[in-house]
């Protein structure tokens, strides 16, 4: 889904919002980064430190998940 958003295509971000939730409550940490992304593009930052938390409790290696588009 990230791929796809970086990609410039036209993105459904609320139905990527929605598959990126499900797979977060999942414990899938890859997700968790991902809604992480989503939120703070939309400028929710609080939200997408929340999400960014929840991934570092499951001890995921920040550097799997690729460049952070953030910095």
């Amino acid at each position: 889904i990230l791929d796809w958003l970086r990609a410039g295509a036209e993105p459904d971000e609320a139905g990527a919002e929605r598959w990126l939730k499900e797979s977060a409550g999942q414990g899938f940490y890859r997700a968790m980064v991902g809604l992480a992304v989503l939120c703070a593009r939309r400028e929710r930052a609080e939200e997408a430190l929340s999400w960014l938390r929840r991934a570092a409790e499951q001890r995921a290696d920040p550097e799997a998940c690729g460049p952070h588009e953030w910095e």
